[in-house]
């Protein structure tokens, strides 16, 4: 009898201090990011311990025909899954991170919040001219996402 009643006691206790469960909700993100910038540079995102530089450049040319800026734009998407109030990547589990190098110095934004579905948002570098869109296109809301 001592027994059950430790096992429900026990139970319980575990029951109540429990940490609540969340549905995961899967996610694609959409990313793209523009810069004019005078001299070359590339971006990185880095999930974990791999790093992918993408990018492709197109040359600004002045009225004399001398290079004055080079645009650099790249596109790309990443799957995952959301949980714990964090953006993850399902290859890798770590937040996404988006990081900008440029030959003046090194800009990162982490995205560490939770993405409503059809969410916009823009983050405005205005000192390095660069402009990143971050588009959420993810599955149907739940109570998670409120």
């Amino acid at each position: 009898m001592q027994f059950i009643a430790t096992v429900v006691v026990v139970s319980l206790l575990v029951l109540f201090h429990a940490p609540l469960l969340v549905d995961s909700t899967r996610f694609k993100v959409n990313v793209t990011l523009t810069c004019w910038h005078r001299r070359p540079w590339h971006f990185m995102v880095t999930m974990s311990e791999v790093d992918h530089f993408l990018g492709n450049g197109d040359d600004q040319i002045d009225t004399m025909g001398v290079k004055v800026a080079m645009q650099q734009t790249v596109s790309f998407s990443l799957e995952g899954v959301q949980e714990e109030d964090e953006l993850y990547s399902s290859e890798y589990e770590v937040a996404l991170r988006v990081v900008t190098d440029c030959c003046l110095g090194r800009l990162s934004r982490f995205t560490k919040k939770p993405y409503k579905v059809d969410m916009n948002v823009e983050y405005d570098f205005r000192e390095w001219d660069v402009n990143v869109s971050v588009c959420n296109q993810s599955v149907p809301v739940n109570t998670y996402f409120e």
